[in-house]
C-alpha cells in the first residue's frame, strides 16, 4: 500500500470526525485516560496528518506527539478501509513518514491501544511493535527506530 501524508485541514478533520460516529476510535492521553478522536486530534501538543491512499482519497489518520523523547503516534484508518489489509500498510507507512518528518528527533515509537483490541495488538506485533507497559484497559507497545 501506497500512503501518502499531510498535515490534516479542518475540512479532513471534519471529515474523520464525522466518521468516527459509528465506529469505536479508542485515543489515550499521556496519563493513559481514555479520551474521544476530537480532543486527541485537538490537543495542543499534537500534530495530525491525513493518510490518503489511491486517488488521493482520505483512508485515515494519523495524530503523533512527544513526551519524554518518545514519538507517541495514533494512526487509524477509516471504518470503511478496515478488515482489508490497509492497516498493516498504514502502520508502516506512517513508521517511515514519521522518520522522514521529524528526522532524527526520537529513538523510539509507542502506541496505546485498548486492552481488548486483539486484532490491532497482533497487527503492531507483526509489524515489530512490543508490549512494554500495560494495565487492565490498554497496552502501551514500542518499536525503536
Amino acid at each position: 500500500m501506497d500512503v501518502t501524508f499531510r498535515q490534516m485541514t479542518d475540512v479532513e478533520a471534519n471529515l474523520i470526525i464525522s466518521s468516527c460516529s459509528d465506529y469505536d476510535y479508542s485515543c489515550f492521553d499521556d496519563d493513559h485516560n481514555e479520551i474521544t478522536i476530537v480532543k486527541l486530534i485537538n490537543q495542543d501538543t499534537s500534530i495530525t496528518f491525513s493518510a490518503h491512499g489511491a486517488d488521493d482519497e482520505v483512508i485515515g489518520f494519523v495524530v503523533t506527539h512527544f513526551n519524554n523523547g518518545v514519538l507517541y503516534m495514533a494512526p487509524a484508518l477509516l471504518d470503511s478501509y478496515t478488515g482489508q489489509g490497509y492497516g498493516y500498510g498504514l502502520v508502516n507507512d506512517t513508521i517511515d513518514f514519521i522518520q522522514e518528518f521529524y528526522e532524527d528527533d526520537f529513538i523510539e515509537i509507542r502506541v496505546m491501544l485498548r486492552h481488548d483490541a486483539e486484532k490491532a495488538i497482533d497487527l503492531f506485533q507483526r509489524v515489530g511493535f512490543n508490549i512494554c507497559d500495560e494495565s487492565q484497559s490498554w497496552v502501551e507497545m514500542s518499536i525503536e527506530v
